[in-house]
C-alpha cells in the first residue's frame, strides 16, 4: 500500500472515530482511534505528521470524556510533539497547566506561544501572555549569554502579537545588552502608552544614543526623563558629561 493510500485509510479512520464520538459511543471511539494510532507508521513528512497529532488529539478527547483525564493530558501531548501547530491540544494543555507548579518553566513557552492565534479564547489567550511576560523578563542587571533564548522566543511573541509593548521593550533591553543599540534604539522608539515616554525606556534609549556618538539625541532623551521624573542624580550626571563632550568638539 502506497503511503497516499495509508494516509487517506487513517484519515477516514478518524473521521469515523470522530463521528462515533459525537454519536455517544466515546468509549468505542477511543478503542478505534487507539488501534488506528498503534498501527499508525508516521514519517517526518508534514501530513503524515499532521495526521498522526490528530489522531493523538482524538483519543485525547474520547479519553477526557470518559473521566481520563491524565491519559487525556498524555495524548494531547503526543498530539503537541508529532505537531507543534497543533493549536487545540496546545489549548488544552495550556488550559491544565497554567496554574500548575510547572507553570513558569521554560518547557510550557512553546505551548504558550501555540496559544497567541487570534481563533484562541480570550481568556486562554490573555492568560498564556502573561506567563509569557513572566518566563520571558530580560533585566538590564543580566549577562547578554542568559538571554539568547529568550530573545529567540519574544521575538516569535512580537511576531505573533506585534501591537505588545512587553516584548518590545524586553528586547530593547536584550539588544544593549548585546551592545547592539542600534537596534535597541529602533525597537525601543515603537513602544506605545506611557511605556514609551517612562523615564527607564527614555534613560536606555538616551544611553544607547550617547553609544553610539548621537550626543544631542542623548541629551534630548535624558532631559525628558528628567521632566518625567525630576531629580535623577545619575541623570543630571550624564547631562552634566554630555555638556562636558559637546564642549570638547
Amino acid at each position: 500500500m502506497s503511503d497516499k493510500a495509508i494516509l487517506k485509510k487513517a484519515h477516514n479512520l478518524l473521521t469515523r472515530c470522530q463521528t462515533i464520538r459525537e454519536d455517544g459511543d466515546p468509549n468505542l471511539a477511543r478503542q478505534l482511534v487507539k488501534e488506528t494510532i498503534q498501527g499508525f507508521d508516521a514519517t517526518s513528512e508534514p501530513d503524515s505528521l499532521k495526521l498522526y497529532a490528530e489522531l493523538w488529539y482524538e483519543l485525547g478527547l474520547c479519553q477526557e470524556v470518559t473521566g481520563r483525564e491524565e491519559h487525556a493530558l498524555t495524548s494531547f501531548e503526543h498530539s503537541f510533539r508529532a505537531d507543534p501547530q497543533a493549536t487545540d491540544a496546545a489549548v488544552k494543555l495550556v488550559k491544565k497547566k497554567i496554574n500548575s507548579e510547572n507553570a513558569m518553566s521554560n518547557s510550557m513557552v512553546p505551548l504558550y506561544l501555540a496559544c497567541l492565534g487570534k481563533d484562541v479564547d480570550r481568556v486562554t489567550r490573555h492568560g498564556a501572555l502573561r506567563r509569557l511576560q513572566q518566563i520571558l523578563r530580560i533585566r538590564l542587571v543580566e549577562k547578554p549569554a542568559v538571554v539568547v533564548w529568550r530573545m529567540e522566543m519574544l521575538q516569535k511573541v512580537h511576531d505573533a502579537v506585534p501591537e505588545l509593548n512587553f516584548p518590545k521593550l524586553y528586547l530593547g533591553r536584550g539588544y544593549y545588552l548585546h551592545e547592539q543599540f542600534e537596534a535597541a534604539i529602533e525597537i525601543l522608539m515603537t513602544l506605545g502608552g506611557k511605556t514609551r515616554d517612562s523615564h527607564n525606556v527614555l534613560n536606555m534609549m538616551a544611553r544607547a544614543h550617547e553609544k553610539i556618538g548621537q550626543l544631542d539625541a542623548a541629551f534630548e532623551l535624558f532631559s525628558q526623563s528628567l521632566k518625567s521624573l525630576p531629580g535623577q542624580a545619575g541623570v543630571h550626571f550624564r547631562l552634566g558629561r554630555l555638556g562636558l563632550r559637546a564642549a570638547e568638539l
